[in-house]
């Protein structure tokens, strides 16, 4: 166990901040162009988990920073005691800086303890406190009109289930918002927020599995796909509520009727998708570059899944999050084919039903030697194919340690935006494998199959009704004819042995 000086800790928050603002970046690369209600949304969404942190923090609450620092610390080969106070203390200070870059990034200020441009407690010479005890202002919380709210129109005529829909449409405004938010400071542009934040949120989040027990801060860290967000429609019924509420307010004089709270809610959304991130393939020069022997296998030696996770995304064309959580069991044979079966069992979260498939192993990665990778760990008696990647809690993911680690590579190896302004990220082997797919004139059906994407409606009327190709048939007219080796020497050239396990 390491106990870091101060020293130690303001150079872990220098790079942890520097990630996160590059990753805000990426993410708006990806998105762009931005349409400026979306783009307000985005930034609401950043302020809403700004805001939180800077009340964890406040409250010295670390439990929803821990993964991410124990991500960070394995990433970093660092051990660190976690009961001791030097793991406090980075706790401390990386989530003041959570704060810090969520309010730069969400161009708002919140009441807060200091300024966004201030130092880190746990990072200056001395941890003594620098903030303002905030001046106590009079007057109702969101959180108690709320429930008053609830109370008089309980005893009042509503029925039970009208009862239990509207509670919990009205709460959950006052956990977006701010439960503690003093009725006096509640806004157009606490609205607005509001607005932005409700149309990034799951449906069911209460019993859907991936989204279950999570609150919305950590709801707002996960990559919800558009067909698993609120409904247009739904949101808009959120909203008959939540104005029903700011009228009763404004009838009992919580807050002035000048404000016209309500407006900001009487709209009618757009019927459009999530725009879908400008993510390009590798070029065979990115390939090379990202895979030369020397370089990879010093970078990837320290850990098995840095170097297959790379090379199995580039042969499958399958997620990250796919083959990160994937178990020893998953590798197996059928009908005589070694294949990954890719499945949500074991608590494993797939992004669509589509997702689950069975995607045979290329003979290239044989000669590598996946598969006496694979049995050594069964000789172990481990059960996941990657156990050095440790479950991040609040994500639900496997994946987060590899990712940062691969971001930091790629740039290393000058693998980074193309002209346009492209990005190339991890998922890029996933655009890469489907880019060849394409370019050797293989059968699309069949390479849906493969990456697990739908076949779409209108593809074939009979497309409902068939069920999944043979592995065999997808080894030989896909799987087979993938051909990076031959293109690109320098995978020809790796070698896991040595690699510790």
């Amino acid at each position: 166990m390491q106990e870091l000086t101060e020293t130690q800790i303001r150079g872990l928050v220098d790079e942890w901040i520097r990630d996160a603002l590059e990753a805000e970046y990426e993410c708006l690369l990806d998105g762009g162009p931005w349409p400026p209600e979306k783009l307000e949304h985005h930034k609401s969404a950043r302020y809403f988990v700004g805001r939180e942190a800077c009340e964890r923090w406040e409250r010295k609450d670390f439990r929803h920073i821990k993964g991410r620092v124990d991500t960070f610390l394995t990433y970093k080969e660092l051990e660190v005691d976690k009961e001791s106070l030097t793991y406090k203390r980075l706790c401390d200070a990386l989530l003041k800086a959570e704060a810090d870059v969520m309010q730069e990034v969400s161009d708002e200020a919140w009441e807060g303890p200091t300024p966004a441009n201030s130092t880190p407690a746990a990072a200056t010479d001395a941890p003594t406190e620098v903030y303002q005890v905030p001046r106590q202002e009079q007057g109702p919380t969101l959180s108690d009109a709320v429930e008053k709210y609830i109370q008089v129109k309980s005893s009042s005529g509503w029925s039970s289930k009208t009862q239990s829909d509207a509670s919990s449409k009205v709460r959950e405004f006052a956990e977006i918002v701010g439960t503690d938010t003093l009725l006096s400071k509640l806004d157009r542009d606490a609205m607005r927020r509001y607005l932005g934040v409700i149309q990034q949120l799951p449906a069911r989040r209460d019993t859907k599995r991936a989204y279950k027990e999570k609150t919305i801060l950590e709801l707002l860290e996960l990559d919800i796909p558009t067909k698993d967000r609120l409904a247009n429609k739904t949101i808009e019924n959120r909203f008959v509520w939540v104005r029903s509420m700011l009228n009763w307010f404004e009838e009992e004089d919580y807050i002035p009727k000048s404000r016209n709270l309500n407006k900001v809610l009487d709209v009618k959304l757009n019927q459009q998708g999530r725009t879908t991130g400008k993510r390009v393939a590798f070029t065979e020069d990115d390939l090379s570059r990202l895979f030369e022997p020397e370089t990879y296998s010093e970078d990837t030696g320290k850990t098995p899944a840095r170097f297959w996770l790379p090379i199995l995304a580039l042969y499958t064309g399958a997620r990250l999050e796919e083959l990160a959580q994937l178990h020893l069991k998953d590798i197996r044979t059928v009908d005589g084919v070694l294949v990954i079966d890719i499945n949500d069992e074991d608590g494993k979260n797939l992004k669509t039903s589509a997702a689950v498939r069975r995607v045979p192993v290329h003979p290239f990665l044989r000669t590598l030697g996946f598969t006496k990778y694979a049995a050594t760990l069964r000789q172990q008696g481990e059960e996941r194919l990657f156990p050095d990647l440790p479950l991040v809690e609040n994500t639900g993911k496997y994946s987060a340690a590899v990712s940062q680690w691969f971001t930091h590579y790629r740039r290393e190896q000058g693998v980074d935006a193309d002209a346009d302004g492209n990005s190339k990220v991890f998922h890029s082997f996933r655009h890469t494998f489907i880019t060849r797919c394409k370019h050797l004139g293989l059968d699309r059906y069949k390479v849906k199959e493969i990456v697990g994407h739908e076949q779409g409606e209108t593809d074939d009327v009979t497309a409902g009704y068939e069920g999944a190709y043979p592995p065999a048939m997808l080894l030989k007219e896909v799987i087979k004819k993938i051909d990076f080796h031959e293109r690109v020497d320098e995978l020809n050239h790796l070698n896991f042995q040595g690699i510790k396990m």
